[in-house]
């Protein structure tokens, strides 16, 4: 465990999609434990752009450890190339240890996991459910605003979303050695909800209707295009609804409450603080997952 002030004060840690939802988050956790960060995204300085391996470099120097966020999404077929060939690099750079975003649901991520674990970095790969922030920044805040939740999914599929203030509670720990650091990580909320459950919370919290409806993938994809989101972006979501979205997710784990020393935050408590609060603030772009 690593509790060493000066230690901190010598190490850097760089943060990937340091602008995005988890990105931030990650950053301002470390930002709070004192430690130097390095925010990296494409219009950083210097700038971090995946698919421009000149820009690695300079990003990676001096760096102790890294959190690794790749847009579009890790299950991207160009991920394990691009993830795998920015490990090495980082390897070869020094870097002590890494946190890679994942998913849980499929096998569609494991390629890219395995590119990055090959390359010998120190690593722990942090497999998330769906992301209780889809509510409050994402693809369903629109939908909650309408009073409506509209998903390619059954009305008994299962989700254990994250609260990813959690999520990034546990990247800055890892990173900085405060809790154990096993090869994976199954990062879940306290419960296993349906997607009528889902609209039955959010209805509560704002006190109004939330009707549910399952819906085609096509469906999905008209309604979304037709209320503002880009067609490319519909059509992978949907993608993620037809392969990851199983009975093998439905099911929360213990790994954040165990990591953290406190339960996970519920669905509830994370649409009471971001929706009527106003604490959510970041981009409604990224994979939900």
């Amino acid at each position: 465990m690593n509790t060493n002030t000066e230690a901190l004060d010598t190490e850097t840690f760089l943060v990937t999609a340091a602008t995005g939802r988890s990105g931030r988050r990650v950053l301002r956790h470390l930002e709070n434990r004192h430690a130097m960060v390095r925010a990296a995204s494409r219009r950083s300085a210097p700038p971090l752009d995946w698919h421009d391996p000149s820009t690695w470099d300079a990003v990676l120097d001096g760096v102790s450890g890294v959190y690794l966020c790749y847009a579009p999404d890790i299950a991207a077929p160009e991920a394990p190339e691009v993830l795998g060939g920015f490990a090495r690099r980082a390897a070869d750079h020094g870097v002590a240890r890494a946190v890679l975003l994942s998913g849980r649901g499929g096998d569609a991520a494991v390629p890219t996991e395995e590119a990055v674990r090959a390359s010998g970095l120190d690593l722990t790969v942090v497999r998330c459910a769906w992301f209780a922030q889809n509510c409050t920044e994402h693809f369903l805040a629109d939908q909650l605003r309408r009073g409506v939740v509209r998903v390619p999914a059954s009305a008994g599929a299962g989700e254990p979303f994250v609260d990813l203030e959690d999520v990034a509670e546990l990247v800055a720990r890892l990173l900085l050695g405060q809790v154990q650091t096993p090869e994976v990580v199954e990062a879940t909320g306290p419960a296993g909800l349906t997607y009528r459950d889902l609209a039955a919370v959010a209805a509560e919290v704002l006190d109004r209707p939330v009707d549910f409806r399952s819906v085609s993938a096509e469906e999905f994809v008209r309604e979304s295009v037709e209320h503002g989101m880009h067609p490319a972006e519909a059509e992978a979501i949907a993608w993620l609804y037809a392969h990851v979205v199983d009975a093998s997710t439905a099911a929360p784990t213990p790994d954040l409450a165990v990591s953290l020393g406190r339960p996970a935050t519920g669905l509830h408590d994370v649409l009471h603080r971001e929706l009527l609060t106003g604490e959510s603030a970041a981009p409604a772009t990224g994979s939900p997952v």
